[in-house]
């Protein structure tokens, strides 16, 4: 893949995670891959090797492991390894694809998207969606154990600190990433959650839907 002679500036995106599958998480990041592509960006996706592919996001995936087919949310320990792949091809990637940006989803993404922007010297923004010591806990990945807690905020702050600066889904994780983990307000972006009109378009009123699901028309309240 040589893409060098491309005007367009580069993004290299990764997503640590078997993109695309039918979730939040997934949706957040095909949406803003789908922006930067219509902004005029010329875009590749490093992901798992499992996934479902999208028309005119250009995937790189790394290898393939043939047990590990979790589509659904939340941690797992087989990770450490699939991660480990991943950073792989994304090194890969960026020594024949030469990004502008790299743009990191996710804590693990940015742990693979540091070493890539070190060893490249290319500048790393970051999208995260909510505490990695949260999700832990929620997943019952880890146990509530005090001194445990405290080191993975620790590693969670530093993690955090990485990207030149750090996009967020809502005020309350951008409050947090200021006030926990001591990141200017400067380098924190709240980009809300939206809806892509291009599917979810609103269709005419459907009377026999309305009428079996108990609605009432307009006029008849």
């Amino acid at each position: 893949m040589d893409t060098n002679e491309s005007s367009s500036p580069r993004i290299l995106m990764i997503a640590p995670t078997p993109f695309f599958a039918d979730r939040g998480c997934h949706v957040r990041i095909l949406g803003e891959a789908k922006a930067l592509i219509a902004l005029g960006y010329e875009l590749v996706l490093c992901t798992y090797g499992l996934g479902r592919e999208i028309d005119g996001v250009r995937t790189e995936r790394s290898l393939p492991v043939p047990w590990y087919r979790k589509l659904s949310a939340g941690p797992s320990f087989h990770k450490f390894y699939v991660d480990f792949l991943l950073l792989w091809k994304v090194l890969w990637v960026c020594r024949s694809f030469r990004p502008d940006i790299i743009h990191a989803h996710l804590h693990e993404g940015i742990v693979i998207g540091k070493i890539a922007s070190w060893l490249f010297k290319v500048p790393m923004v970051a999208d995260i969606q909510g505490s990695l010591t949260v999700e832990l806990l929620d997943h019952k990945f880890i146990p509530n154990v005090k001194i445990l807690v405290n080191s993975l905020y620790w590693i969670e702050k530093k993690i955090n600190q990485m990207p030149s600066h750090l996009i967020v889904s809502c005020s309350s994780t951008a409050d947090r990433c200021v006030e926990l983990f001591g990141i200017s307000p400067h380098r924190v972006s709240s980009v809300m959650d939206g809806v892509d009109l291009d599917i979810f378009s609103p269709r005419a009123k459907d009377s026999v839907l309305q009428a079996s699901l108990g609605l009432l028309s307009e006029g008849k309240r």
